[in-house]
């Protein structure tokens, strides 16, 4: 999807095969974090999709000192990170989303099991609800909605309300679901995982860092 947008991409693979080749996937990482202007996290059946396997193992790597450093560095110079399914899961768990830096403990939103229980694969439509975020370059853009993939098994977003009202105000709800209408879902027809809120997507406060459920890259 970036290639065909015009970006030059690189697909990082972090090896663990064992104690070298993870040293080497730590450096590899961080050189390529330095080189790069966007850092994006796929989603996917990586780890056989196990409950939040790929999102923490993800996490585990961005709380690593080096990568972590790496991570500040990379955001004061204005770039962008995206997440997607399991690489949204891994922004939450990590804090960089809601909260903009990398945290053992977010007590943050949370990503659990659909309420059926089991996976979950069908169209849903999104509208984008903030044009605080570079992804919304255009205020235009605002209450688009968009028709997307969703292929998840945990993908109910689960937060305070509290929270959910200071994200609300902040911005940085990014996108709801909808029904074909507009209107934001409020059943398992047009929000199959039942999120709170009908939320589909956040960023940190600055609207860099955006992570979401749907598969826009499919």
């Amino acid at each position: 999807a970036f290639n065909l947008a015009g970006a030059k991409t690189k697909t990082l693979v972090f090896r663990n095969k064992n104690e070298e080749a993870i040293i080497d996937s730590f450096e590899a990482l961080k050189k390529s974090i330095a080189e790069s202007e966007i850092l994006a996290f796929s989603g996917g059946f990586n780890l056989g999709g196990e409950p939040g396997g790929l999102g923490k193992y993800i996490a585990s790597i961005l709380q690593y000192p080096m990568i972590k450093e790496a991570i500040l560095e990379f955001l004061q110079k204005d770039r962008l990170i995206l997440g997607i399914g399991d690489g949204f899961h891994a922004l939450l768990r990590s804090g960089l989303i809601p909260f903009g830096k990398i945290q053992e403990n977010s007590a943050g939103p949370i990503l659990s099991a659909n309420s059926l229980g089991k996976h979950i694969s069908r169209m849903v439509d999104t509208k984008i609800v903030s044009a605080i975020s570079p992804w919304t370059p255009k205020e235009s853009l605002k209450n688009t909605i968009y028709r997307l993939p969703f292929s998840a098994t945990q993908a109910k977003l689960v937060l305070s309300q509290k929270l959910a009202k200071q994200l609300f105000k902040n911005g940085q709800v990014f996108s709801q679901y909808t029904d074909s209408f507009g209107k934001i879902a409020k059943n398992e027809e047009t929000n199959p995982a039942l999120s709170y809120y009908a939320i589909e997507g956040l960023t940190d406060p600055s609207g860099k860092i955006l992570g979401k459920i749907a598969h826009n890259e499919r």
